[in-house]
C-alpha cells in the first residue's frame, strides 16, 4: 500500500497500515524536532519522582546505579561485598560466598584454606546453618564424585552412557 511521509511529506510503499514515516531516521528526526520522548510527552508527578527518588537511597555504591546493597549471586551461590575478608577475591571484585561467611560467624574463626563448606541438601543459595557441613577438600571432592558416579547409567556392556 502506498502511504504519505508524515515528516517529508514524500509517498513511500508499506505493508503496515500504522506505519506514518518513510523510514526510522526519518520518525527519529520528527521526534526530535517536535520534543517527542519515549514517555510521548508524559510528565512524572512530584510524588513519583519523590517514590523513585527514596526507591534508589542506599542502592548505590559511589555514583554506580543498581547496586544491591553488597550482595549477589555467582553460579548460584549468594556473594557478599567484604574486601577486608582474607577470600575477598574470590570474584576479582570483594565478595566472598555467603554460606563461608555464615559459617565462619558460627565457629568464630576464619575457614583454613582446606576446609570448604558443603550444602546438605545440594540447594546453593540455601545458607541456613543447620544446612551448611564443615568438610576437608579432599572429602568433599570425593562425595561429589561418588554421588556423581552413583547417578550415571551403564549401558548393556557396563560402560558409562553420557
Amino acid at each position: 500500500m502506498e502511504k504519505r511521509c508524515s515528516n517529508y511529506n514524500i509517498i513511500f510503499l508499506t505493508k503496515d497500515k500504522r506505519r506514518k514515516f518513510c523510514s526510522l531516521s526519518c520518525a527519529s528526526v520528527f521526534n526530535n524536532t517536535n520534543g517527542i520522548t519515549g514517555m510521548k510527552g508524559k510528565k512524572h508527578t512530584k510524588e513519583t519522582i519523590q517514590d523513585m527518588s527514596e526507591n534508589r537511597q542506599g542502592q548505590h555504591k559511589g555514583n554506580k546505579f543498581g547496586w544491591k546493597k553488597g550482595k549477589t549471586k555467582c553460579n548460584g551461590y549468594w556473594m557478599i561485598y567484604k574486601p577486608e575478608h582474607p577470600k575477598a577475591n574470590s570474584m576479582g571484585k570483594g565478595y566472598v560466598r555467603q554460606n563461608r561467611l555464615v559459617m565462619e560467624e558460627f565457629l568464630g574463626r576464619y575457614l583454613n584454606e582446606n576446609e570448604v563448606i558443603h550444602h546438605v541438601n545440594g540447594i546453593k543459595d540455601d545458607d541456613r546453618i543447620e544446612n551448611l557441613v564443615i568438610m576437608l577438600k579432599q572429602e568433599h571432592l570425593s562425595l561429589h564424585h561418588k554421588e556423581m558416579v552413583k547417578n550415571r547409567t551403564r549401558d548393556d556392556k557396563g560402560r558409562f552412557i553420557k
